[in-house]
């Protein structure tokens, strides 16, 4: 048997074990922050799947298995949905398919004849398809008959994108300084014109100086103008539907007409239509443009050659004014010769 002699030294601690905490945490953070970039991940592919699954139902609408319609349109045949047709409520083509009137197809071959230009009708349709019109705008003679197509169906977004209408085009001054109510009564009191015929300016005192050999010279045999002065701060005129010449001679012209569109009264912009049937234009190479009666002209812008006055004539004053006004106050005030600041000559030109 053997015995254990009891040693001196103390008992030995046992081992102690230090755990690192803060790489503990850091380890959890990261584990963390490696889930959320997954779950991110996730959620953008659903998102992303769920946009794939919108744009393919959009689609699946427009190839649609809704009801759909056959058109005959001057002997070419579109097959389309009512949905479409109706996508411009004002339309034509709304009005006949919204079940407002009773239109029925040919009986033969089952599509709804229309008589007009098969070839430019697809035009017509990719718009209501799309929302945009897309045709080669450099083809002038087509653009021409696009826009009287989309005249036809009532679709006015078409023709404004075909051609805006009538504008004035190269002022010097006075038609670029109207205010949108002034430059848009003006345009509403003219004869509408053909497509892409815009007001073009002939004449500019500021341009070609105050001269009446200039002013005819330029105008003369041009058909329609529009005169348009400013005198301080008023801005008056007038349309004349015949030509201008140099004999000193009265031209009637049932059409012609003044206006005012910034007066002392503060007036709105105002259009000064024939009393009667028997004014026109007073044509003389000595003066400038003039508009009266046969017995005389009620206004004549340069009364001489080189001379910047507006003369006015109450004896003969051939338009129409607003109850309780006269003719010169309407026009400037209570005077019959004043100066004008500018004066501009615009006739019609295909551009």
């Amino acid at each position: 048997m053997s015995l254990t002699v009891p040693s001196d030294k103390p008992p030995s601690k046992p081992e102690e074990k230090h755990l690192n905490f803060p790489s503990k945490l850091d380890d959890a953070q990261q584990a963390v922050l490696d889930l959320k970039a997954t779950m991110d991940e996730e959620a953008s592919a659903l998102i992303e799947e769920r946009a794939d699954f919108e744009n393919m139902r959009k689609k699946l609408d427009t190839v649609h298995f809704k009801k759909h319609v056959k058109l005959n349109v001057g002997g070419q045949v579109y097959k389309t949905s009512v949905e479409t047709l109706v996508k411009d409520p004002d339309s034509m083509l709304a009005a006949m398919f919204s079940k407002r009137f009773d239109v029925k197809p040919d009986e033969d071959d089952e599509a709804y004849f229309i008589d007009r230009d098969g070839t430019h009708f697809r035009y017509i349709l990719n718009y209501l398809r799309t929302g945009q019109l897309i045709y080669p705008k450099e083809n002038k003679v087509l653009a021409k008959e696009l826009y009287l197509e989309a005249k036809f169906y009532q679709i006015i977004d078409v023709q404004k994108t075909v051609w805006q209408g009538g504008e004035f085009r190269n002022s010097s001054y006075i038609i670029s300084n109207l205010n949108d109510e002034q430059k848009n009564a003006l345009l509403s009191w003219l004869p509408p014109q053909d497509i892409f015929i815009n007001w073009v300016q002939l004449y500019s005192s500021s341009l070609q100086g105050w001269s009446t050999a200039t002013f005819h010279q330029i105008c003369n045999n041009k058909g329609p103008t529009v005169i348009i002065a400013r005198a301080s701060n008023y801005v008056f005129g007038g349309y004349a539907e015949v030509s201008w010449n140099s004999a000193n001679s009265f031209v009637k012209d049932e059409n012609a007409f003044l206006f005012t569109l910034a007066n002392p009264t503060g007036a709105r912009p105002t259009k000064l239509p024939q009393k009667d049937d028997n004014g026109g234009i007073w044509c003389n190479g000595s003066y400038g443009p003039a508009f009266g009666t046969p017995s005389g002209n009620c206004i004549c812008f340069m009364t001489a050659n080189g001379n910047y006055t507006v003369g006015i004539n109450n004896n003969y004053v051939s338009v129409a004014v607003p109850e309780g006004q006269s003719f010169t106050n309407f026009i400037y005030g209570n005077t019959t010769s004043f100066n004008m600041n500018y004066l501009e000559v615009f006739g019609l030109k295909e551009c």
